[in-house]
């Protein structure tokens, strides 16, 4: 393909994502809605109860206190014991759908900063690609049927030079990855690598990730780090470069611009993309299975799910 073109195919899933980003944004406000009214509803309903038994257990109490001492008042006493116990019930789902409401409150607030800030940013970021394509670049589109292009291979270099100053910001010394987006699957990745959802690997895998102890060689602290270089640098340079020119370039930059935490940049796609000393999230299936298996990565895998991320670039390779 040309330096001074696109493919149009390419440039329609751009039109596509960013409409898939406008209802995934519209539907999770329909699904916190629902969620609201929901532990409205709950809260109303066990409340009530509560009233009304704790005011039968009053009333109970109330008559066991006056009945006369020659009178019969074991079916007062039954009757006791039973409110009591219906009120008890009401108290422990109140603290159950509490503890849910609890649960729910902490991941609302990273769940609405990918709606109010991440979601935007996303479409922010697609909305000027294409408008800086037809615009302020002029690349002609192309039809070209039959290709199943990247985002990082649709751009002419001259366009991606252009539109370096887009991905990149203040990530020079990232240390903090920043909130997931499903932008980043659009990043290109080195051939061999793809993204794979977690939702895709054996849930017996993923439960070892979760529990994993910490790796001698490297913290989950460090790993973190790790994954905020290659969120915010190594990904962008990807849609731009070769794997090799990225490698080298990450070399360069340890050498010239070197961290201030010491963490090397070269090492950091090692461990995602392979290289010298270093092994990649790999990652195996039958064809006849349905899930992939864990063959190396665990530790990555159980950073990526505390950090939230839904999917990871990983070797995958399907067996007989």
């Amino acid at each position: 393909m040309a330096n001074n073109s696109i493919d149009l195919r390419s440039l329609e899933r751009l039109k596509d994502f960013h409409n898939a980003l406008v209802q995934f944004a519209n539907r999770a406000d329909g699904r916190i809605s629902r969620l609201e009214s929901q532990f409205s509803r709950a809260r109303d309903y066990l409340s009530k109860k509560h009233t009304a038994f704790s005011h039968r257990v009053d009333m109970l109490e109330q008559m066991l206190y006056q009945a006369d001492e020659e009178c019969d008042t074991s079916q007062i006493e039954e009757k006791l014991d039973e409110a009591r116990a219906d009120l008890d019930r009401a108290i422990q789902c109140e603290a159950h759908v509490d503890a849910a409401e609890s649960r729910y409150r902490q991941h609302l607030a990273r769940v609405q900063a990918v709606l109010r800030s991440g979601i935007p940013e996303a479409r922010n970021m697609l909305e000027r690609k294409i408008g800086q394509l037809h615009d302020v670049l002029g690349v002609p589109v192309n039809h070209a049927p039959g290709r199943n292009s990247s985002v990082g291979s649709i751009l002419s270099s001259a366009a991606m030079n252009s539109l370096e100053e887009v991905q990149s910001s203040d990530h020079q010394f990232a240390t903090e990855p920043r909130p997931y987006s499903p932008i980043m699957q659009f990043y290109s990745l080195p051939s061999g690598f793809r993204w794979i959802s977690l939702d895709s690997i054996a849930p017996a895998d993923l439960e070892k990730a979760r529990i994993i102890p910490e790796s001698k060689k490297t913290s989950f602290a460090e790993m973190r780090k790790g994954f905020a270089v290659l969120q915010q640098e190594i990904l962008p340079a990807l849609a731009s470069m070769s794997a090799s020119q990225a490698y080298e370039r990450f070399a360069a930059e340890d050498a010239s611009a070197p961290r201030p935490d010491g963490l090397f940049r070269q090492n950091v796609f090692a461990a995602f993309f392979g290289g010298p000393g270093k092994a990649n999230i790999h990652l195996e299936k039958k064809r006849s299975d349905s899930f992939f298996t864990v063959i190396d990565g665990q530790h990555r895998i159980r950073v990526a799910m505390e950090l939230g991320w839904e999917a990871i670039p990983a070797e995958a390779v399907e067996v007989e």
